[in-house]
């Protein structure tokens, strides 16, 4: 019975293994023929778009990088990237605080208030930002956009900082107060250093938010 269960065992693990590989070599398939197809002319990719190339050549990559000016979008891409990281940074460790050490209607309010922008889509508001931005003479810079990208990713990120702000030691914080200490000095010199795991997360949350945005810089 032992042997019989021992075999057993090693005809699903083998049956398992093969169907796993079998759906790896599925998904990878057209990954790896996208790649093999880029080094090969448009003749060849259009005459076999199977065959292995004749020869390896750039020319594919080259011809886009210019005639698609993928510099030029890469560059914008990373200041409106860096810019918006500054904003939700800036404006969700502030808000996360204020709503993490403080209490009253007003708070309740604010975070009602953010919880039900977060449920509001961005496309009722693109003609209306479009109508202002048409009026500043904005429309086509890079930095004015980040501020309507940033206005997008904020409520979010501020709700995981106020999250991690209030898992900060009370002790600490009132230790701080009573030798004196301002606000802004707990804010700067406790919460915060305590929170950069939190800081780092919202960081690549903004830059992922902001690098894979299609319909802002399109339109804006």
């Amino acid at each position: 019975m032992a042997v019989m269960g021992k075999k057993k065992r090693i005809v699903t693990l083998v049956t398992v293994h093969a169907i796993l590989i079998l759906l790896v070599i599925t998904a990878l398939f057209p990954i790896a023929l996208v790649v093999l197809n880029s080094f090969k002319p448009h003749v060849a990719i259009v005459a076999n778009p199977l065959s292995w190339p004749e020869s390896f050549t750039p020319v594919n990559y080259t011809s886009a990088w210019s005639y698609a000016k993928f510099g030029i979008g890469f560059k914008n891409s990373i200041i409106l990237a860096a810019c918006t990281i500054v904003i939700v940074l800036f404006t969700s460790t502030l808000g996360g605080y204020v709503l993490a050490t403080r209490r009253g209607k007003v708070v309740n309010l604010a975070l009602v208030y953010f919880m039900i922008v977060m449920t509001i889509p961005i496309q009722l508001f693109l003609f209306p930002l479009y109508y202002v931005m048409s009026y500043l003479k904005l429309v086509g810079t890079v930095v004015p956009i980040s501020f309507i990208l940033a206005a997008r990713n904020i409520p979010l990120a501020l709700f995981l900082m106020r999250t991690f702000f209030l898992n900060v030691p009370k002790e600490l914080e009132e230790a701080a107060r009573i030798d004196g200490a301002s606000e802004l000095w707990v804010y700067a010199r406790i919460a915060l250093p305590l929170e950069k795991p939190a800081v780092v997360t919202v960081a690549l949350f903004s830059f992922v938010w902001s690098w894979t945005d299609f319909l802002g810089p399109l339109i804006y």
